[in-house]
């Protein structure tokens, strides 16, 4: 395809908006019978951009992507349908159900990347998302976009860099980071030592990320854990690099302890804590 078929091709943001809403609307639909008085859910508004559901209905019946049966439901025509078969990476995308991006991002992606599949687009568009996100220091979105891409690398049996990324979101996960500003206000004088012991529960390990990288296990070795330390350098760490290799072989030979590893977590933020109290005695 030339590029001036594609230039041609792109559609508007607002087309783009549009399409998405209404390929969604019509697999809800055909999904859901409704009628003339059905109520919306609340993500047609948040995610789909649509303020007036029954007014898109009205078109999609007049478009004749919908039509009435005789006890006043819709259902979907064959129009209805190649609309939907047509634009099946966009129900992918309402699926992947990823809050950092926008449809527009994944459609400029695809307009420039047209002869690839959608895992590998949406892998693209994440990828440029976390390193925006990181400059922002939102490391829990980091954390969640290297889970996602994980997710998207094992449906297209890419398990070794499925594993990479699945090991960099369990990094994150246990790192402490979402400590580091009360650290910071101890070194600073703003707060106690006390103050920060009370703001640590438990460091907690999403069941899904342990499930994930079970289900990856047989491509692991201990190098992959290297890389995850050598690539994605953090202020705060609860956990040292062997103790990382660690967890990681506890979790593919199903041998997780929660007790223990939390033990070691608590451990851990105690010996910081401890440190920074020293260190600020030190300079006094």
């Amino acid at each position: 395809m030339s590029k001036n078929v594609l230039k041609n091709n792109k559609k508007s943001d607002k087309q783009v908006r549009m399409d998405y809403a209404v390929v969604v609307f019509l697999d809800y639909i055909k999904k859901y019978p409704i009628t003339k008085h059905f109520l919306p859910p609340s993500y047609f508004k948040e995610e789909l951009h649509i303020d007036d559901a029954r007014a898109l209905l009205r078109k999609l019946e007049k478009r004749k992507y919908i039509i009435k049966d005789k006890n006043g439901y819709f259902t979907i025509t064959s129009k209805g349908e190649r609309k939907i078969n047509s634009n099946g990476d966009y129900l992918k995308f309402f699926e992947t159900a990823v809050p950092y991006v926008d449809i527009l991002d994944y459609n400029k992606r695809k307009e420039e990347k047209y002869d690839i599949s959608f895992e590998k687009i949406m892998i693209a568009v994440l990828l440029e998302k976390i390193k925006q996100l990181e400059e922002q220091d939102h490391y829990i979105g980091v954390k969640n976009l290297h889970y996602d891409i994980g997710e998207l690398y094992y449906k297209i049996d890419f398990k070794g860099q499925a594993v990479y990324h699945y090991l960099v979101s369990l990094y994150f996960e246990i790192s402490g980071l979402q400590y580091y500003d009360k650290f910071l206000d101890f070194i600073q004088g703003k707060c106690k030592k006390k103050d920060v012991e009370e703001i640590y529960e438990h460091n907690y390990i999403d069941p899904y990320i342990i499930e994930s990288i079970i289900k990856v296990g047989d491509v692991y070795y201990d190098d992959m854990s290297d890389t995850v330390f050598e690539r994605n350098k953090i202020t705060i760490n609860l956990c040292t690099r062997e103790k990382f290799k660690e967890l990681v072989n506890d979790i593919i030979t199903q041998t997780y302890d929660t007790q223990k590893w939390q033990k070691y977590f608590r451990k851990t933020f105690n010996g910081m804590t401890n440190a920074i109290e020293n260190e600020i005695k030190y300079k006094n």
